[in-house]
């Protein structure tokens, strides 16, 4: 394996089955950028609502490759990693098989929302169980101190401090 962990996050033109991956970011265990793209949608032309959180314009994925041209890459990535690291990671995942990424079996995947949820102690009365928070939570609970939230880049460095705290506090095997 050339990373035992990975580290990924998405950005979409949205939450629905038919949205398309407008940047896909995967860093090390040691928190390397193995990659970092953005994604010109090819049956999307605008996204209001998704833009609004991601700050992802049209103009500025225009000249930027079609995801199809990084699935390989990706795959191989995913691949060659032991344990692939997310936050709400069966959203990434549905996203990149979604548009034709393979991707590792469940027993290789760590997401940290769902140990979060339960350690951060929000209880939900309507789903009888913890209430999923945000990464930005998660991440000032750890005490980080990064970047712009809404980047996957910026999300998957947030994730991987999430990650080793958490790790470190015997809160995730």
């Amino acid at each position: 394996m050339l990373n035992s962990v990975v580290v990924i996050d998405t950005e979409t033109t949205g939450l629905d089955a038919d949205a398309e991956i407008l940047q896909c970011s995967i860093i090390s265990g040691k928190g390397k950028v193995l990659l970092n793209e953005f994604y010109r949608p090819e049956r999307h032309v605008s996204w209001e609502s998704a833009m609004a959180v991601n700050g992802i314009t049209p103009e500025r994925v225009r000249a930027c490759p079609a995801f199809k041209e990084s699935r390989r890459k990706i795959a191989e990535i995913l691949e060659q990693s032991s344990l692939v690291i997310g936050y709400n990671l069966p959203f990434d995942i549905g996203m990149l098989e979604r548009n034709g990424v393979k991707c590792p079996s469940v027993e290789r995947q760590c997401d940290l929302m769902r140990p979060f949820a339960e350690k951060y102690g929000e209880w939900s009365e309507t789903y009888q169980a913890f209430k999923w928070q945000k990464l930005t939570v998660c991440a000032g609970f750890y005490g980080y101190k990064g970047g712009k939230f809404h980047d996957s880049l910026e999300d998957c460095k947030a994730t991987l401090h999430c990650y080793l705290a958490m790790k470190k506090n015997g809160e995730i095997a």
